[in-house]
């Protein structure tokens, strides 16, 4: 399976040959290569995202490296180890020959990296997350865990005993609501002791979950997560239930147990 690997930045040239000279330094010696240019098939800087990819014509230079400076003749053809300045999502394509069911796209900021290549580009993005690991490790301690499944639990109790209307009941189930009160107190601090999860407001997404889910087929914490899988890995998005549908990996409350 033949890959193409491209840097797309909105960043000044200097800036990233100072990032990559230091963030690639193993690569580069690992790989035995020149330089971190040869890593990349394209490099792009100062693209002006996300009007990048919204923007019908807007050539693109080419940068000389050893002046320097922006050559001002239009850039015909992208060629390896060359640095490009500025262009179009539509002048990338047409000099590429990539389709957009080609490419997967990595980025970090929703706005600017995702929501462009998502719906003008039509490729597939992974959204890069670095609270993620954060938030699997909350998720996988016990004690998180286990306040989890009290609130299970007790919304369980809540939504059967709903219909008891004497005092004795009644009493009772506000004591199970101001429980559940303090679990989730207990279970948003464990995240981040000032706004709790990035990821979820007690049953719902956060307004940044909203978007990221919306505008990323993927999200991961790192991109060398990936070194996971081999190239031709395929990943299935896992079904999802509606309201009114039956949801058979819902586990029964008996089972929620220590």
């Amino acid at each position: 399976m033949l890959v193409k690997l491209f840097l797309l930045t909105n960043t000044s040239y200097k800036l990233i040959r100072s990032a990559c000279e230091y963030l690639l330094e193993d690569v580069v010696k690992e790989l035995g290569l020149k330089d971190w240019h040869a890593i990349f098939d394209w490099i792009i800087v100062q693209a002006k995202k996300p009007s990048w990819f919204n923007v019908p014509n807007r050539p693109f230079r080419e940068f000389d490296l050893n002046t320097e400076q922006f050559v001002l003749s239009h850039v015909k053809e992208m060629k390896k180890n060359r640095v490009y300045f500025g262009g179009c999502l539509n002048e990338f394509n047409q000099m590429t020959g990539l389709q957009s069911h080609e490419v997967l796209y990595f980025g970090d900021n929703v706005t600017s990296d995702l929501t462009g290549p998502f719906k003008a580009g039509q490729w597939k993005t992974c959204g890069i997350v670095r609270e993620l690991e954060k938030e699997v490790s909350v998720n996988n301690n016990p004690v998180f865990v286990s306040m989890l499944l009290q609130i299970l639990d007790i919304e369980n109790l809540l939504h059967d005993a709903q219909h008891l209307k004497d005092p004795n009941s009644m009493a009772i189930l506000n004591s199970l609501r101001e429980a559940r009160h303090d679990l989730r107190d207990k279970m948003k601090r464990i995240y981040n002791t000032q706004f709790g999860s990035i990821f979820r407001t007690h049953s719902t997404r956060t307004l940044y979950f909203h978007f990221l889910a919306r505008y990323s087929d993927l999200y991961t914490s790192r991109v060398t997560n990936m070194l996971q899988y081999d190239m031709g890995h395929c990943f299935q998005p896992r079904r999802s239930f509606y309201d009114h549908e039956p949801n058979y990996w819902m586990p029964d409350a008996a089972d929620h147990s220590l």
